[in-house]
């Protein structure tokens, strides 16, 4: 069995500035442990870069050491119908112009030869159906979704809400009364079945992803809660939030540099949160071949 780990912004970000993942011990089991970047985390990544809180010497550093740790085929793990297609919960493929595969390799070649957001503006060229396409990238487009994504956060949790409180954007921190995690997996396993319908028969590959979900967004929506979706130290919590779906595939662990998120999602005490592990346990789970036992 090999093992894919999904890397967070944060663990991403810890390790260009502090050499914080454990390179060497990754390297020594690239055989039965592999590693990719989530779309999110490479948007994150490109907007970081763009604004200059990655710096490209920074990154320049240490890019070789992300290469050597990646999966070569699927180093960037697409999300939606992509996802759900490679996870087996669909036996038809996303009916889309581009390859994920494709998509995947090209975007992160993007990243490993940047050195400048001018080669970042280059953006990728990909095949499809026998024509080649260009498809370009720019910091405005990059903080344009990073923007789009946290104004959908705060919009979304606005709709869960609705059925069990007088939630809305800006009552959010003063809410009275907490969501209840019950009515919120109802509505969560309803949007999934509405948005890929081969989902819907298959709850119980589902449950670790419908587990966290309903764990983040019960957070996020509980009163003077840390994950507060309006405060400026959570602007990142979408993108968490969308990397839970990561955890539909098997085998698969995501890794956090976020402390705070991995205490929450742990203390559900579900069988499904031990394949969201901190970085720093990473290396001794490596070392101690501990991985693949935290798959269930």
């Amino acid at each position: 069995m090999v093992v894919r780990l999904i890397l967070d912004t944060c663990a991403v970000r810890n390790h260009v500035h502090q050499g914080t993942l454990p390179i060497a011990a990754l390297r020594q089991n690239r055989g039965s442990v592999t590693a990719s970047l989530y779309e999110t985390t490479a948007v994150e990544l490109m907007d970081d870069l763009y604004n200059g809180s990655v710096t490209w010497p920074d990154w320049r550093q240490r890019v070789e050491e992300f290469d050597s740790i990646l999966d070569p085929k699927l180093p960037i793990l697409l999300g939606g119908p992509d996802l759900v297609y490679l996870a087996g919960l669909s036996a038809t493929a996303p009916a889309e112009v581009f390859d994920a595969t494709q998509i995947s390799t090209m975007l992160w070649r993007m990243l490993r030869q940047s050195a400048s957001a001018s080669d970042l503006d280059a953006g990728i060229r990909v095949s499809s159906r026998g024509r080649r396409f260009h498809l370009s990238n720019s910091a405005s487009n990059t903080k344009t979704l990073v923007d789009t994504g946290r104004a959908y956060w705060v919009n979304y949790l606005t709709h869960v809400g609705s059925p069990v409180s007088t939630l809305n954007a800006e009552r959010i921190a003063q809410q009275k009364k907490p969501l209840k995690p019950a009515e919120i997996r109802r509505l969560v396993e309803t949007e999934l079945g509405v948005a890929f319908p081969p989902l819907a028969g298959d709850t119980q590959r589902l449950t670790p992803v419908l587990d966290a979900l309903t764990r983040f967004l019960h957070l996020a929506g509980t009163p003077n809660s840390k994950f507060n979706p309006l405060s400026p130290k959570r602007t990142g919590d979408y993108f968490d939030w969308n990397l839970l779906f990561a955890l539909a595939l098997e085998n698969t662990i995501i890794v956090t540099a976020d402390k705070r998120i991995a205490k929450a999602l742990d203390e559900m005490k579900s069988p499904s949160m031990p394949r969201i592990v901190e970085l720093d346990s990473l290396e001794n789970h490596l070392t101690n071949g501990t991985l693949a036992s935290l798959i269930q």
